[in-house]
């Protein structure tokens, strides 16, 4: 009788540990081989994220030296962390134009950045600002006329819609699929130069039409 009652009072205790394994066993069962069995749907590619970045590393070889606030009327939209202008092609004339990188506001009457707040991209027609005045209050303004809308995860100035947003297409997303589209086709040619040559050089030469494509795009537009 004592060996049977030691040996239900050990099964007792051991009783939670067992049902505790248990639970962790069917867990990694479901987790490794049920689930990975599982067709998960394609997860789609954001790319206004995509152009947003893209835009923000092209402009970090430009920190703003002059302005380092950026205001619409009397509200602080933000710091300004890069900045440059440029021009771009237009009909019938070319238009000079400030592009930026801003980290937003916390609030729109002081001066304190947003740490939680995704920096925002902005194209603005230079004549709508006061770019050209002495900036002794480090502040870049333009006046609440001035609207925005947004392309790609890029803020631009509506009073130059056709431009600006015909800009942003051809440049920004041109340039990010002919880029890609430029290594995909590198990555081939390497595969291929172990056995098959001819087939490398053609990789290749495509690769170069590519370049040569992309750099006639680029002289379109000229930085300053």
């Amino acid at each position: 009788m004592a060996g049977f009652d030691l040996i239900g009072f050990v099964t007792a205790n051991q009783m939670p540990i067992l049902i505790a394994a248990g639970l962790v066993g069917v867990y990694i069962i479901y987790e490794f081989f049920w689930k990975s069995d599982e067709k998960k749907p394609p997860k789609p590619i954001d790319r206004r994220e995509v152009e947003r970045k893209n835009f923000i590393e092209r402009m970090e070889l430009n920190p703003s030296i002059s302005y380092k606030w950026f205001l619409k009327g009397a509200n602080i939209i933000g710091k300004i962390m890069f900045l440059k202008e440029t021009t771009i092609e237009g009909n019938p004339e070319k238009h000079n134009v400030i592009e930026m990188v801003i980290k937003p506001a916390l609030l729109s009457k002081f001066k304190i950045e947003n740490p939680f707040a995704k920096e925002m991209c902005v194209m603005i027609d230079k004549k709508n600002t006061d770019y050209e005045k002495i900036a002794f209050s480090n502040e870049l303004s333009i006046t609440d006329r001035v609207t925005f809308d947004n392309v790609h995860g890029i803020f631009y100035d509506r009073s130059m819609e056709t431009e600006l947003a015909e800009h942003i297409k051809n440049d920004a997303i041109f340039r990010t699929d002919l880029e890609q589209l430029a290594a995909i086709y590198y990555v081939a040619s390497q595969e291929q130069s172990t056995f098959d040559p001819q087939y490398a050089h053609e990789m290749a030469m495509k690769e170069k039409e590519l370049q040569i494509e992309l750099a006639r795009k680029r002289g379109k537009q000229t930085s300053i």
